[in-house]
C-alpha cells in the first residue's frame, strides 16, 4: 500500500471521518480478558480484542504469557488481601459480640446474685414480722382468781402435812398408795362436817388469810429460738435422759417449723430440721399415740429417705424438685438435688462470705446445667477428665474464683458424669430456674 500525497487529502479525511464516528456502537462494559471496551459496533475495541484473542493463542508470542500470568497473580492478590480483610473484620465482629455477651453474662449473674440476697433478706424479715404479729395476737394471761381453799385440794393437805408429801397425777414418780392415801384422808376430813359447818381450827380464816388456788397451766405455743448457739443447746438437753421439758419444746418447735412454708423458714428453722434427731433414751409407752413425723435424714443418707422425708413434709421440700400425681418429688430430681448438696460450700456461723460463696455456687451450678451440653463441652474444652468413682466433697474457694469452668472440674473431679449431667443434673436446674424466676 503507498502513502496518499498531499493531493488527496480530501479523501484521507473522509476515511478518517468514516472510522472516527462507529455506528451502532454498544455501551462500554468491563470484561475479565480485555478490559473496558465496546463489545460490539467499535473497530478499534474489535480490533483490540481480536488482537489479543490471536496471541493468546499464538505460541510465538511468550511476553503475552507471562503478561497474561502478571495479569493472574496480581488479580489473586487483591483477591487474597480481600479474603483476609474480610477475615479479620469478621474476627473483630465476633469478639466485639463475645464481650457484649460477656458483659451482658456479668450483668445477669450480678442481678441473680443480688435477687438472691434481696430474697434472703425478705424472708428474714418476713419471719421476724411473723414472729412480732404473734406477739401481738396473743392474749395476756388471765388474771387467777381468789376464792376460799378448799379442804380436799392436795395443795393443802400437803402444805399441813408436809411430812406425807402428796404427788400429782401429772408428776412421773406418782404412786397408787399415795393417791389412794389422799383420797381418804380427804374423805375422812370431810365427812364428819356438813356444808355449813364451819372449818376446823386448824385451818385458816379465809378473810384474814386471801387464798389463791393455781389454775391448771394452760398450753401455750414455745418461744421461738432466736439463735443457732440456743438451739445447739436445747438439743443438747434434750438428749439428756429424763429431760421431758427441753424434749417437748424441741419436738413443738420442729411442728412450727414444717408447718411454717419453705420460703418463710427462718435459719435457725433450717439449722433445727437438719441437726435434730430423736434421743435413744425416750421409749414408747403403752398409751397410744401418734404416729411421730419423720427425722430429718443426714447428709449421706440414701435419696429413697429423703424422697419419703419430703413426701410426709412437703413443704420443707427444697427447689426444683418436681412432684408426681401423688405427690411424691422425683427420685432423679432428688438425687440431683442431693448430689449439689454434698458438692456445694459449706457454710460457716457468723460468715457471710461463706453464704455469698453458696448463693454464687448455685447460681452458676444452676446456669451450667440448664443449658444442654455445656457441661460436656467445657470438659472437652479443658481436657477435664471425670474421677472413676463418685465422691462427694464441698467445693473450697472464694466466690471471685466461682466460674463455670471451676464448677465443671470440681463435678468432674467428684465423680460426676455426662450422662449424670443430662439425665438428672439438667431437668433439676431447669425446674430450679422456674422456681426461682417464675
Amino acid at each position: 500500500m503507498y502513502p496518499l500525497s498531499s493531493s488527496d487529502e480530501p479523501f484521507r479525511v473522509a476515511v478518517r471521518d468514516t472510522r472516527g464516528i462507529p455506528t451502532l456502537l454498544s455501551p462500554w462494559e468491563f470484561l475479565d480478558d480485555y478490559g473496558i471496551v465496546h463489545p460490539s459496533g467499535c473497530d478499534v475495541c474489535s480490533a483490540y480484542m481480536k488482537h489479543v484473542a490471536d496471541a493468546s493463542y499464538s505460541p510465538h508470542q511468550p511476553a503475552f504469557q507471562i503478561a497474561f500470568q502478571d495479569r493472574k497473580r496480581a488479580r489473586e492478590d487483591t483477591y487474597n488481601k480481600g479474603l483476609a480483610e474480610g477475615l479479620r473484620r469478621q474476627k473483630e465482629e465476633e469478639r466485639d459480640l463475645r464481650d457484649t455477651s460477656e458483659r451482658y453474662r456479668l450483668e445477669r449473674n450480678q442481678a441473680r446474685d443480688e435477687l438472691f440476697s434481696l430474697r434472703a433478706q425478705l424472708d428474714s424479715t418476713r419471719a421476724d414480722c411473723d414472729r412480732l404479729q404473734e406477739k401481738l395476737n396473743q392474749p395476756p394471761p388471765p388474771a387467777d382468781p381468789v376464792s376460799p381453799p378448799d379442804p380436799t385440794s392436795p395443795e393443802l393437805l400437803a402444805s399441813l402435812f408436809p411430812q406425807q408429801p402428796l404427788a400429782t397425777p401429772a408428776s412421773p414418780q406418782a404412786q397408787l398408795p399415795d393417791c389412794v392415801a389422799a383420797r381418804s384422808f380427804a374423805a375422812v376430813l370431810s365427812a364428819g362436817h356438813d356444808d355449813d359447818a364451819p372449818l376446823p381450827q386448824s385451818l385458816p380464816d379465809p378473810p384474814s388469810q386471801p387464798w389463791q388456788i393455781p389454775s391448771p397451766p394452760s398450753h401455750k405455743p414455745p418461744k421461738p429460738a432466736k439463735s443457732i448457739k440456743q438451739i445447739q443447746s436445747l438439743i443438747k438437753a434434750a438428749h439428756q435422759p429424763g429431760n421431758y421439758q427441753a424434749l417437748t419444746k424441741v419436738k413443738a418447735l420442729c411442728s412450727e417449723a414444717h408447718r411454717t412454708p419453705r420460703e418463710q423458714k427462718t435459719e435457725v428453722q433450717r439449722y433445727l430440721l437438719s441437726t435434730w434427731r430423736t434421743p435413744d433414751w425416750e421409749h414408747p409407752t403403752s398409751i397410744s399415740r401418734l404416729p411421730a413425723p419423720l427425722n430429718n435424714p443426714r447428709l449421706e443418707d440414701p435419696v429413697e429417705c429423703w424422697v419419703a422425708y419430703y413426701a410426709s413434709n412437703p413443704s420443707s421440700c427444697p427447689k426444683g424438685i418436681r412432684r408426681d400425681a401423688d405427690g411424691r418429688p422425683y427420685t432423679t430430681d432428688m438425687r440431683a438435688s442431693r448430689t449439689v448438696a454434698r458438692l456445694r460450700p459449706v457454710v460457716l456461723p457468723n460468715d457471710p462470705e461463706s453464704r455469698d460463696t453458696r448463693q454464687k455456687f448455685m447460681a452458676v451450678v444452676t446456669e451450667l446445667f440448664s443449658e444442654p451440653g455445656a457441661f460436656e463441652n467445657i470438659l472437652r474444652r479443658g481436657a477435664f477428665s471425670v474421677s472413676p468413682q463418685v465422691a462427694y466433697a464441698p467445693y473450697v474457694g472464694s466466690a471471685d474464683a466461682l466460674t463455670m469452668e471451676t464448677v465443671a472440674r470440681h463435678f468432674a473431679v467428684c465423680g460426676i458424669t455426662i450422662p449424670m449431667a443430662d439425665n438428672e443434673l439438667g431437668p433439676w436446674a431447669r425446674e430450679y430456674i422456674r422456681d426461682v424466676y417464675y
